[in-house]
């Protein structure tokens, strides 16, 4: 592909099932085009035979992949380009992932490559895979020729977000199943349980109590014929509403300043973004960068505005002569003893080698968080399912009780 080749809007994810006569091997994987005879084309230039191929509705800024894919992607393009394989063959090497999406990214960054472009500008291509710190942080190491040290950096940053989203999802499931089990209890009491008192009281000319009409009312409302239609409706607007990446970041950032107001979620909310920084500051500084373009770096690629104008007001007491480590702990973005690391760090010489240690306290610091949260919310979780059977048995016992009165 040229440069004049149009993306985004313009492109079409083809996803193709083939042979590679070379290797003897089924291949699959997707590849960008403008028409499926295009998309044919160049896989028949590759050697491929028996292409089948089917479209998809997935954009470039739509496309994402597996998180582990992600890793070991970064780990062996950086082994390989260390290694004095070139650039344009280590990515088509890596092409060959079980990972269906990320093969055609691969592909993709190899050919926009071959045509020119920097490996940078290649992946903001795909925001949803790599978002604007790591373009901006490629970028940086193609200019400072320490590109491998950078794609080395992070896979590890990556493995270890990828491990701290696993754990969080395991301190999630047990909550998640008993709110479910809840849920799914709630369902059929409305639905099957209640409607047997409704009949009986109706079969003797009875009137329910409050309480069992508030219920009827209720279950007759979820099991109305126009409720999936609202729920339709506001599901659309919502879709509608939040496709945009501007209103998804703006609903991001105000679901973050939600939980942050929370004072369980808001410690780990508030902890994860301190090792997200300290990530980016590592990162920053491997790659050959200064304490003042970590900062700038940060300001120019934080996704939340409020982030944003932290690290100008930080960076800007920091060039009107004021601590780093100081500006950094006036603002509150790390805590203190991560604070005070980095001021020995930045005194010393030593920024990097202190991030470092900065980053094995943050994890912990989250796991813990983690921990706690989840050690708060499974008694809540087990107060509302215990208040939910019982108003379930308050609202079957009541009737009974006044039909046992009226006999």
């Amino acid at each position: 592909m040229s440069r004049e080749t149009p993306t985004n809007g313009q492109l079409l994810l083809f996803l193709f099932d083939a042979f590679d006569p070379q290797r003897s091997v089924p291949v699959r994987g997707s590849w960008w085009a403008h028409s499926e005879e295009q998309a044919e084309f160049w896989l028949q230039n590759k050697g491929y035979t028996h292409i089948q191929l089917r479209v998809s509705t997935k954009l470039l800024s739509q496309v994402r992949v597996e998180r582990g894919s992600l890793v070991f992607f970064y780990r062996q393009v950086a082994t390989m380009f260390r290694a004095g394989i070139p650039l344009y063959d280590a990515l088509s090497m890596a092409s060959d992932s079980s990972d269906r999406h990320l093969t055609g990214i691969c592909l993709m960054l190899s050919d926009r490559i071959a045509s020119g472009y920097q490996l940078s500008e290649a992946m903001a291509l795909f925001p949803r895979v790599f978002d604007s710190v790591v373009v901006g942080l490629v970028g940086a190491s193609e200019r400072s020729g320490r590109l491998h040290e950078t794609l080395s950096r992070l896979a590890d940053t990556e493995e270890k977000r990828d491990k701290l989203r696993r754990n969080m999802i395991s301190a999630a499931i047990y909550p998640a199943l008993l709110t479910g089990a809840t849920l799914v209890l709630t369902f059929i009491f409305f639905f099957y349980v209640f409607p047997i008192n409704q009949k009986l009281f109706g079969t003797m000319n009875l009137e329910l109590p409050f309480f069992g009409q508030v219920i009827t009312g209720l279950a007759r409302f979820l099991g109305s014929p126009w409720t999936p239609v609202l729920l339709l409706v506001f599901g659309g607007i919502a879709y509608a509403t939040f496709r945009e990446d501007s209103a998804r970041k703006k609903l991001l950032s105000k679901c973050r300043e939600i939980c942050l107001a929370i004072p369980v979620l808001g410690s780990v909310v508030e902890k994860s973004q301190a090792l997200a920084v300290l990530s980016v500051l590592d990162l920053v500084l491997s790659g050959g960068g200064t304490a003042d373009s970590a900062l700038k770096f940060m300001m120019e690629t934080s996704p939340d505005e409020s982030r944003r104008r932290l690290f100008r007001q930080v960076r800007k007491e920091v060039m009107e002569g004021a601590d780093f480590s100081q500006a950094l702990g006036e603002y509150g973005v790390f805590p203190p003893l991560v604070t005070s690391l980095i001021q020995v760090g930045y005194e010393t010489g030593q920024l990097e080698r202190m991030a470092r240690y900065g980053i094995a306290i943050c994890e912990a610091d989250v796991q813990h968080a983690i921990d706690t949260a989840m050690s708060l919310i499974e008694p809540v979780l087990l107060t509302f399912s215990g208040f939910i059977a019982g108003l379930a048995i308050i609202s079957s016992a009541l009737p009974l009780l006044q039909l046992i009165q009226s006999l």
